[in-house]
Order: C-alpha cells, then sequence, then structure tokens
C-alpha cells in the first residue's frame, strides 16, 4: 500500500514538474512571438516612413515643377496678350512671379 501511495506521489510530483515546464515553454514561446511582432511592427513603421518621404520629396517635386510651368504660361500669355509698354509688360510679370511665388493669385 506503501508502495502504491509512493507511487501516486511521486507521479503528482512528476506531472507538477511537466506542466510548470509546458507553462515556462509556453511563456517563453509567447515572449518570443511578441518580441517578433514588434520587429516586425518597427520594421513596417519604417519602411512606411521612408515610403511616404519618398512619395512627399515626388510630389514636391512635382508640384515645384507645375508652378514652374503655370509661371511661364502666365509670363507668356501676358506678353502675348498685353498691349503694354516694356515697362507696363516687366511690371505685370513682376507681379506674376511675386503672386505666384506667394501662392496667392493678383486678382483678390
Amino acid at each position: 500500500m506503501r508502495e502504491i501511495i509512493a507511487a501516486i506521489l511521486s507521479a503528482e510530483d512528476e506531472a507538477e514538474r511537466m506542466v510548470a515546464e509546458a507553462a515556462a515553454r509556453g511563456r517563453a514561446v509567447i515572449l518570443e512571438a511578441r518580441n517578433k511582432a514588434l520587429e516586425i511592427s518597427e520594421t513596417s513603421s519604417a519602411q512606411a516612413r521612408q515610403a511616404a518621404g519618398l512619395a512627399l520629396d515626388a510630389a514636391l517635386a512635382a508640384a515645384a515643377r507645375e508652378k514652374e510651368a503655370l509661371l511661364a504660361a502666365s509670363a507668356a500669355e501676358i506678353e502675348k496678350n498685353a498691349c503694354l509698354s516694356v515697362a507696363e509688360r516687366l511690371a505685370a510679370v513682376d507681379l506674376v512671379v511675386k503672386e505666384v511665388l506667394r501662392g496667392g493669385n493678383a486678382g483678390g
């Protein structure tokens, strides 16, 4: 009978040890998964920031090109259609340039 009780107690001890080991392995796996998820998230965020920066740079460059094209077209239109003296034409071109650079429009 003592041998049976000792075997049962030994089996219980072994079962507790196995459960504790499994719990420790589970915590380690969860920690590793969290760390990996954080690493992936940080990498994705960095890549997204880089892509956004490149897109912003491209948009700014396109806007600058469009601004220059509009400025040139406006200056050409003024020179073509205006019956003004040279001084008046230069003043008009200067006004358009200032307005475009300021981001406004001369009409109000």
